[in-house]
Order: C-alpha cells, then sequence, then structure tokens
C-alpha cells in the first residue's frame, strides 16, 4: 500500500472514531435539554463553529423554534419559531435537504441572526419514520469555512443522534404526562375533600345530590352550611373553567362561604365580599356562578341571592312553582353594584331543586336545550316521591333526551320538606 493511502486511511479512521466518539456524548442523558448541550459538544469535536443552533419542529404549527443556541447575541431569543421557507434553516425545513452557503452576503435568502457570520450550513434531522424533526445549523466567521465533506459530515452526525433527540423528547413528553396526572390526582382529591361525602341528616328534610363531573375534576360544586340549630346554608355554583384551576378556585370559594356564613353575615354583605374576593384574586375569564339560600328548616322560609346561577325551582305541593333568580351578576365577572335577595316559603310537600347548566343545557341530537320546563315536568310527575326518587327521575329524563352526549359537569340537589 503506498503511503498516501495509509495516510489517508488513518485519517478516514481517525475521523469515523471521532464521529463514534461524539455520537457516543449524545446517548448519556435522557434530558432533552442535556442531550442536545451533548450534541453541540460533540459536534464541535468534528466540525468546528462560531455558532450552533438546534431547532424542533413543533408538531402543532409544523414550524421550526430554537431549542438550544450558541454563540448568538442576546437578543436572538431562545424558542424563537421559524416558518418554512424563511432563510437558510427555514429552506432546510421547506425542502429537506442540506445547505450549504459559503458566503451568506451574496445569499438572497439568507437572514442575519449575527453580524460576524459569513458562511453557513445547515441539515435536516430525521426521526424514525423518515419525518423532519428538526435542523441543525452551525455559523462561522469567515468564508469558505464548510466545504462539500464538512456538509456531508454533518449530515451524517445529524442522523446518528435523531435517535437521542426522539428518546429524549419521548422522555419529556412522559415526564411532563406524569407531572400533569400528579396534578390532576391531588386536584381530584381537594375536590373530593371539598364536596360532602354524604347528605346531612337534617329533620323535616329529605335530601339527595349528585354530581357527576364530565372532566377528570369537574367546577360544580354544592354544599350544605350548618349556621345554627334551625337554619342551615345551602350552595350550588359553577367555576368558570375545568381541571387545577377550578379545584383551587372552588376551594376558595368554600373556605370564603364557610367562613363568611358563620359569621352571621346578612346575605348582601357575604355576596358582595365574596365578589370582591373573586374580583381581586382570579385570572381573566375566571368567575363563579353561584346560589346561596339560608333556610329555616322549622318555619320554611329561605332568603337566597342568585348569582348568575341557573335559577333553582320550588315546585309546591300546592301547584305554583317559583323561580329563584333575585340576585345580580356572577362572583367575579365585572363591577358589581350589588346583589338584591329573594323570599320564599318552603312548605311540606314541596320540592326544591338546584342544578347546573350540565342539565339545563344538555342537548339532544338536534341541539336543542332540555330546559327549564322538562325538568318541572320531571319533578312534578314525581312529586310524590322521595328525594333519591325525584333526582334519579331528572337524570334518566336527561339522558333519554340527551342520549347521554354529556359534555358538561352535571350537579342537583333536590330537597323535599317533609314536615
Amino acid at each position: 500500500m503506498r503511503q498516501s493511502e495509509a495516510k489517508l486511511n488513518r485519517d478516514m479512521l481517525r475521523g469515523m472514531k471521532s464521529l463514534v466518539d461524539a455520537l457516543r456524548l449524545v446517548s448519556v442523558s435522557l434530558d432533552l435539554e442535556e442531550t442536545l448541550e451533548a450534541i453541540l459538544d460533540g459536534l464541535k469535536s468534528i466540525i468546528d463553529y462560531d455558532a450552533a443552533a438546534i431547532y424542533v419542529v413543533d408538531p402543532g404549527s409544523g414550524q421550526l423554534r430554537s431549542q438550544i443556541l450558541r454563540g448568538y447575541p442576546a437578543e436572538v431569543l431562545k424558542f424563537e419559531s421559524i416558518p418554512k421557507g424563511m432563510g437558510i434553516i427555514g429552506r432546510v425545513l421547506a425542502e429537506g435537504t442540506p445547505v450549504l452557503v459559503s458566503d451568506v452576503t451574496s445569499d438572497l435568502t439568507y437572514v442575519e441572526a449575527r453580524p460576524a457570520t459569513r458562511s453557513e450550513m445547515a441539515t435536516p434531522i430525521e426521526g424514525g419514520t423518515g419525518q423532519q424533526i428538526g435542523v441543525l445549523n452551525l455559523e462561522a466567521d469567515s468564508t469558505d469555512f464548510y466545504d462539500s465533506e464538512a456538509l456531508e459530515l454533518l449530515t451524517l452526525f445529524a442522523s446518528g443522534v435523531a435517535v437521542a433527540i426522539e428518546k429524549a423528547t419521548l422522555h419529556a413528553e412522559i415526564m411532563e404526562k406524569r407531572r400533569l396526572e400528579g396534578e390532576v390526582a391531588m386536584a381530584r382529591r381537594v375536590m373530593d375533600n371539598l364536596l360532602p361525602r354524604q347528605t346531612p341528616q337534617i329533620a323535616g328534610l329529605d335530601l339527595a345530590a349528585l354530581n357527576e363531573p364530565w372532566y377528570e375534576i369537574g367546577g360544580d360544586y354544592y354544599d350544605f352550611i350548618p349556621i345554627d340549630s334551625e337554619r342551615w346554608g345551602i350552595v350550588i355554583g359553577d367555576v368558570a373553567g375545568k381541571g387545577v384551576s377550578a379545584a383551587l378556585l372552588v376551594s376558595a370559594l368554600r373556605a370564603v362561604l364557610h367562613s363568611l356564613a358563620r359569621n352571621e353575615l346578612a346575605l348582601r354583605s357575604i355576596f358582595r365580599k365574596a365578589h370582591r374576593f373573586f374580583r381581586e384574586s382570579s385570572g381573566e375569564g375566571e368567575f363563579v356562578t353561584l346560589f346561596y339560600a339560608e333556610m329555616n328548616v322549622k318555619s320554611g322560609r329561605l332568603l337566597y341571592i342568585n348569582a348568575g346561577h341557573p335559577p333553582p325551582l320550588l315546585i309546591h305541593r300546592s301547584g305554583p312553582i317559583d323561580i329563584l333568580e333575585s340576585g345580580g351578576l356572577p362572583l367575579g365577572l365585572l363591577d358589581a353594584d350589588g346583589y338584591e335577595e329573594g323570599v320564599a316559603i318552603f312548605r311540606p310537600g314541596d320540592v326544591l331543586a338546584l342544578y347546573t347548566d350540565g342539565i339545563s343545557e344538555a342537548l339532544n341530537t338536534n341541539d336543542e336545550p332540555y330546559g327549564r320546563e322538562r325538568m318541572i315536568a320531571a319533578i312534578s310527575r314525581s312529586l310524590s316521591h322521595n328525594a333519591i326518587s325525584i333526582s334519579e327521575a331528572i337524570i334518566e329524563d336527561v339522558e333519554r333526551f340527551s342520549k347521554s352526549q354529556s359534555s358538561d359537569d352535571r350537579t342537583l340537589v333536590v330537597i323535599v320538606k317533609s314536615s
């Protein structure tokens, strides 16, 4: 073998060893950020650069976002999006082929990210199924710094690190899913502790309650608050939103109501304070519809306020129906001027039904809502039954109407006055 050929083989072997060593560095960590840092570390050992970046494809938009940057000015932001076709990197995303520019000043598609750059090359990073998952980009401060062999080596390196990126990305997704599942589980425990474990035994009243969250954690809330030997607070509400945020708002709502109700404050004062609390503490678009009634079990007097909640129905055994809608705006929504109290009398044999919009607004196949009149009819047909039977009759009627295609939380409280 001639000396020149032997030297060429030795150079190739050294180059292959450097490539293998560089790829080995990449496989150490499952953390995405650490993996990408290792990629640029390994790349530096086989191809020199003055600036380097790894871009990943956002599955939602299909655009590239810069996941990791080296050697760029501070104003070049990490996670900045690059659409297809924009600049050298966007061309690689659009065409799916490597690009080498020996002099960026003569390239019409070049988009400047750093003033010192004179030559640049970029190559796609292809996933295991052939789809493009990112772009690897190198920049140098002198013209003609990279040639076709460097580009070929960069492309080979990119194909070698693709598996590590996919593995780290999948690991990150799994860890994020576990984190969210942990948050959901915690919020579910919070909600389970907020809702009554069982309906209280109140002399002269027959109670039944049902709560069915549509999502894993719902925003519906109901409660029974003992005030003294003769009075109970009856609550039903619906927090705008679902999940962890809703659970936290319900938790705050319960704490506020229990504190205010037991301090013997007037209902209007309770609602003004609760509204102010939610106005100051909730985020944009967060509010609570709430119905609260103070019931004197002995006299049957109901003093209530309805803050934007679907109005409960008080169906008297003698025939008339009271729609309990006096009140005001939902808590936390706009600047409420005040709340108006309503009064009703709950007599023996009467039925009080409190519900959320998951029941009254349940849609059938023609997008018609279940509505108040159907609920009144369902209750009237079961007026002589106990609270559990009446609540079951309402739910069965809703499900027959909507064909069980629920898309919201459903909460129902039925109270029958027995004496």
